[in-house]
């Protein structure tokens, strides 16, 4: 994936599957997907990581969230070759 296909990604996913005026991929899948599914599966460094579909959540700060929290970071690893999303927004 080139990386102006990947801020392309992450600018569908900020703008909640709107392409250009368009629904091109589920609202309702995209906010599913980031929701946490799997709690602290892994770390990186010391913060716990939690995992929705297909994206990793990460918090911003070492404590984590708590389920029904929006994670801070967003990121698509190996899937996409570690693709980090930063928004606050979904």
């Amino acid at each position: 994936m080139k990386p102006r296909d990947m801020a392309k990604l992450g600018y569908l996913v900020l703008k909640k599957g709107l392409w250009e005026d368009k629904q091109i991929a589920s609202r309702e899948w995209l906010d599913e997907s980031m929701q946490h599914h799997v709690r602290n599966p892994r770390t990186f460094g010391s913060h716990p990581v939690d995992y929705g579909y297909l994206w990793w959540l990460l918090p911003a700060d070492s404590v984590g969230t708590t389920q029904g929290e929006p994670a801070d970071i967003y990121t698509a690893a190996r899937a996409l070759r570690s693709m980090d999303l930063r928004h606050s927004e979904i």
